[in-house]
This record gives structure tokens, sequence and C-alpha cells, in this order.
């Protein structure tokens, strides 16, 4: 494994860097996508992400750091499953809500189509449409934070961490619109 961009990061001094972060993140990334990095691959892997905390002035690696395994010559699955484990990891709440709102979306739908919808649910779901148009703004707005945080700005991760927030705001908005369609649909009949 070899960094293909920041070739500074190599020679950064790090012995005071708050690593948890790091690790956390990469045994999880290891081990939930069976990745078998050696233990070597490990080191080098937080090594380049606790120069980057330190590049960026943090005495403690942040997830933003952790952007910059993608520096790094790592393979196309290796790229797919880092995406894949930063969205579990930095949306955990908001992907829980996200199934948890599918879920009732479902079973809406069913009781729908068997017009066995109640008054609770028609409740429910005008809550729900409510919920999800500020659950929208909220994460509208959170992208404006992220792309304007001048932390984050000065970091040479920003292109990869900002491009990578809009798409998975983006994408969860877009599911909580698909959502809020039905409510709508079972509120308006």
């Amino acid at each position: 494994m070899k960094l293909l961009k920041h070739q500074n990061l190599l020679n950064i001094e790090t012995e005071n860097i708050n690593f948890k972060i790091a690790k956390d993140f990469i045994n999880y990334w290891n081990n939930n996508h069976m990745l078998n990095l050696t233990n070597d691959e490990i080191d080098f892997l937080i090594q380049i992400i606790k120069a980057t905390a330190s590049l960026n002035n943090r005495v403690s690696v942040d997830q933003s750091d952790l952007f910059s395994i993608l520096h790094t010559d790592i393979n196309e699955q290796f790229k797919t499953s880092f995406y894949e484990s930063m969205n579990f990891t930095m949306f955990r709440e908001l992907n829980y809500y996200l199934e948890e709102t599918q879920m009732y979306k479902e079973n809406v739908e069913q009781l729908y189509l068997k017009n066995a919808i109640t008054n609770n649910e028609i409740d429910h779901c005008n809550k729900l449409i409510s919920w999800i148009d500020k659950k929208v703004v909220e994460l509208q707005n959170s992208i404006n934070i992220v792309l304007k945080n001048q932390k984050l700005k000065d970091s040479i991760n920003y292109n990869l961490l900002t491009e990578f927030y809009e798409k998975q705001i983006d994408e969860k908005i877009r599911r909580f619109r698909w959502y809020q369609n039905t409510f709508m649909i079972v509120v308006d009949n």
C-alpha cells in the first residue's frame, strides 16, 4: 500500500495525535467488509490519518481525516466499502430514522391497499409529514454548515468530504421525500 497524493503526509510528526477514531473506524471497516488488512497496512493508514489531523492543527483525529485513506492506492472494492462504512458511522442515527420511517411507510401502504387505515394512522402520517419537512430543512442547512466550515476548507480532504456529504444528504432527503409522498396519499384519501 502506498500514498498516491500528498507525499508530505509521510514526514509529519504525529506522536501526540489521539487516533482512537481512526483505529475504531479502520477496525470496523476491516472487519465488517472482510478486507483482511495486514497490521502493516493498518499502521500505514493510521499514520496517514494522524498526519492529516496534525496538518489540520488538531490533537485528535476526526472523521474528516479518515478520508485520507482515499489518497492511497486502494482498489475500487476498498473505496466502495470505505464509503459504505463512512455512511454507516457518520450517519448512524439518520439511517436508523430512515429505516424506521421506511418500515412504517410499508406498513401504512399495506393498510391503505386493504382500505384498513385508521384515524391513528392518519394522525401519525400527518406528524411524519411535518417531521420530514423539518428534517429536510435541517439536512439542507447542514450542507451549508459543512461547506462553510473553515477548518474543513483548510483540509486536504475538503473536496472528498464535501462531495461525500452532499451525496449522502441528497440521497437521504430523496428517501424521506419518497416516504412522505406515501403518507400524503394516505392522508389525502
